[in-house]
């Protein structure tokens, strides 16, 4: 601590600064908990989706897989007859594609229901990838205070005959923030313009928890690195599921 002198009328006293010194450290901060959309929100965003988004979205919303990872799943990666799919590139942050994921777990098998294997039969094969970046950006009706007004047609994102994968960005503008704004699907954060797309992937882990899963099978699935990170960042949804449970065990028998 810091000791500093100071003379009041004809004494010297000494004054502790370590006031100063605890004000300046950083407050703990504890883990912040997921934002989780609701299991009406997510079904409604699946119903309400067309094209491939149905089966993208009803993938993340099951196993998980990072954005990343699916915009950049290439057909020879997904097994229908053995009903999976391999997870063994993603794209970057500048849309390219790389066989470099985050941690060696991320190199995984994911399994895929029934229906989504129905859903994926259905896809056109055009091009290498499942989840390609569209050809057009949704189309838009505009309104005034009378009412609708005019259509406004999307913008090209790419040529015709090329295939590119979608970035982070493209996934939410095109995908999510879209069909959320038309059918008014309520979804966590200030507001729908700022959508969050990675909490789809909290909701898949939360429904794993949900299903008492053990922490390795969840790890596992999600790609972390270790089963810390896991509990790291889902350890309060375990903590969830016998929060109640706890309190009626520890009063048993006092009262």
């Amino acid at each position: 601590y810091e000791i500093s002198a100071c003379l009041v009328g004809s004494e010297m006293c000494i004054r502790d600064r370590s006031d100063i010194i605890l004000k300046a450290k950083p407050r703990r901060v504890g883990v912040k908990e997921q934002a989780i959309p609701s299991e009406n929100s997510v079904k409604k965003l699946i119903e309400c989706s067309e094209s491939f988004w149905k089966p993208f979205w009803m993938i993340k919303a099951t196993v998980g897989p990072r954005v990343s990872e699916l915009t950049a799943l290439p057909w020879k990666n997904v097994h229908l007859n053995e009903g999976h799919i391999y997870i063994g590139q993603k794209t970057d942050d500048e849309g390219k594609i790389t066989e470099q994921l985050k941690t060696e777990n991320s190199y995984r098998s994911l399994p895929i229901s029934p229906e989504i294997i129905r859903l994926l039969s259905q896809l056109p094969r055009e091009g290498k990838l499942v989840f390609p970046c569209p050809e057009f950006s949704p189309g838009y009706q505009k309104f005034n205070q009378h009412g609708p007004t005019v259509w406004v047609d999307g913008e090209r994102l790419r040529g015709a005959n090329e295939e590119r994968p979608m970035n982070n960005q493209e996934v939410p503008r095109y995908g999510l923030i879209p069909v959320l704004k038309k059918h008014e699907i309520e979804w966590p954060g200030e507001s729908v313009r700022g959508a969050k797309l990675h909490i789809l992937r909290h909701f898949a882990a939360s429904r794993m928890i949900d299903k008492h899963w053990n922490v390795k099978r969840i790890q596992k699935r999600l790609g972390h690195a270790d089963a810390k990170t896991t509990l790291d960042i889902y350890g309060h949804l375990m903590d969830r599921q016998t929060f109640h449970e706890e309190a009626e065990q520890l009063s048993d028998g006092l009262f």
